[in-house]
């Protein structure tokens, strides 16, 4: 797929939008992500083929993601009484943006969502559509649904330019635009970009800190990013902002500069620095944390009352962790969200979900049985760490079976998968999983059907 084609489909993308909503602002938002995005590519292009790759991406991105938007926001005027429900994140997150329509300023709002504590647990997001709310009350037509759900998935197309960029170190240049698509089209992350919450927010800072872990040499610029970025993510979810901290550690760890000493020490000195700041600020909002913490708990252990999940949490450890991380991939039944989907807008995102499903526990079986077959030693360095930090990752949300907070670090999954397969795994052996898997699959799901159909 050429780029003419990519910006003809992008063009009729922007009009069907445009067209649809009747909203300027909406319109307005689709150009500034393509803006950014461009912005994004022409800094991180070293030649004129990389430009043409990293634009395909952002045109490929913006075209799927702003169509499965479109279906997702039609879906919700379809069915309002679904969507307006306070138990729903993404309708309190919108009425949350809608004090941002009607706020007196822009320092107002970095106040009460950042400052003033007003929001406390995600203030970095309340504050950014609150942002987006203000502008569009004050210089379009105001703020709406679509609006808020276009200000998620223009973080989608941002991430999937450093995506791109970052596949260009690790997979031959020919094969860049076959892999970055795929990614983009059946990785988790674009299901959860098709709402009003900040996880897609989460992954786009992740993969520019993966970016600069993976593809630059660690110096005083490369530490002080990574820390802002941290700095940034504890506004958004202080947890993931703590372990951004991490990838310090890791960048100087693969570090090849002769000065890495000088910048081990200025990073002791910005983790002290970061670390008074961060205990300063729970410290300030103890009682509102450990509100939430708790309210967070008992809402994740009622999940477990029914379905896989309670069987897997009674599982012994370390089996029980082990297992969370393998129902985190497998989203079983794939077409689950087909099952539920009230109208035809929603079936169409739907069948997106029954992809992803299918094809993303594909890699995960493919990268397992790569690293049985040829073990970690066949990876570059970075991506060995990479793997370890995500399976370090993926053991600390091991409790929470949702996907959407560990999305962020699934280029570091499917990197590797690109890697072995184009570079470590012959064809026989490639094949040879291919076939068993596709046979597991089909054979997982007929059981299920038949355990269903037998006992309801």
């Amino acid at each position: 797929m050429n780029n003419c084609i990519l910006s003809i489909a992008t063009v009729v993308v922007l009009i069907i939008v445009g067209a649809l909503s009747v909203s300027i602002a909406s319109v307005a938002m689709l150009l500034f992500t393509l803006l950014i995005g461009f912005i994004f590519t022409r800094a991180l292009a070293n030649n004129y083929e990389e430009f043409n790759l990293l634009t395909s991406a952002l045109l490929f991105s913006f075209v799927v993601v702003t169509f499965l938007v479109t279906m997702q926001w039609l879906s919700i005027e379809y069915d309002w009484s679904s969507f307006a429900d306070y138990d729903n994140d993404h309708y309190k997150f919108f009425m949350a943006s809608q004090d941002g329509a009607s706020a007196r300023s822009i320092p107002s709002i970095f106040d009460n969502c950042v400052l003033g504590g007003v929001y406390w647990e995600n203030g970095g997001y309340y504050f950014l559509i609150q942002l987006i709310a203000f502008i569009a009350n004050n210089l379009f037509d105001g703020n709406c649904v679509i609006l808020q759900l276009l200000g998620s998935t223009a973080f989608f197309v941002w991430f999937s330019v450093f995506f791109s960029k970052t596949l260009m170190y690790f997979c031959p240049n020919e094969k860049v635009k076959y892999y970055t698509f795929f990614y983009i089209a059946f990785c988790p992350l674009i299901l959860h970009s098709l709402g009003i919450h900040r996880d897609v927010h989460v992954a786009f800072f992740y993969m520019v800190l993966i970016y600069l872990t993976l593809c630059k040499n660690a110096n005083v610029i490369t530490v002080g990013l990574q820390l802002l970025i941290a700095f940034i993510l504890f506004y958004f979810r202080e947890q993931h902002g703590l372990f951004a901290v991490s990838f310090v550690g890791l960048s100087l760890l693969l570090s090849q500069s002769r000065s890495k000493w000088v910048l081990i020490l200025v990073a002791i000195a910005a983790f002290v620095a970061f670390g008074v700041t961060i205990a300063y600020i729970i410290g300030s909002n103890l009682a509102d944390t450990n509100d939430f913490y708790n309210a967070y708990r008992d809402a994740a252990l009622s999940g477990l009352d029914s379905g896989l999940g309670r069987y897997v949490y009674m599982l012994p450890t370390p089996i029980k962790e082990l297992a969370q991380i393998v129902v985190l991939q497998m989203r079983f039944p794939p077409w689950g969200a087909l099952e539920v989907a009230s109208n035809p807008y929603a079936m169409v995102v739907g069948v997106e979900g029954f992809l992803v499903a299918a094809l993303w526990f594909y890699i995960f079986v493919c990268i397992i049985a790569y690293l049985v077959k040829y073990g970690f030693t066949q990876l570059p360095k970075s991506l060995s760490y990479g793997m370890l930090f995500l399976f370090i990752f993926l053991l600390l949300n091991s409790s929470n079976f949702d996907s959407r907070r560990v999305v962020c670090m699934y280029p570091f999954m499917f990197i590797p998968y690109v890697y072995m397969k184009e570079f470590v795994a012959t064809d026989y052996f490639a094949r040879l999983v291919n076939k068993r898997y596709i046979g597991i699959y089909v054979l997982l799901c007929l059981i299920y059907l038949s355990f269903k159909m037998l006992f309801g």
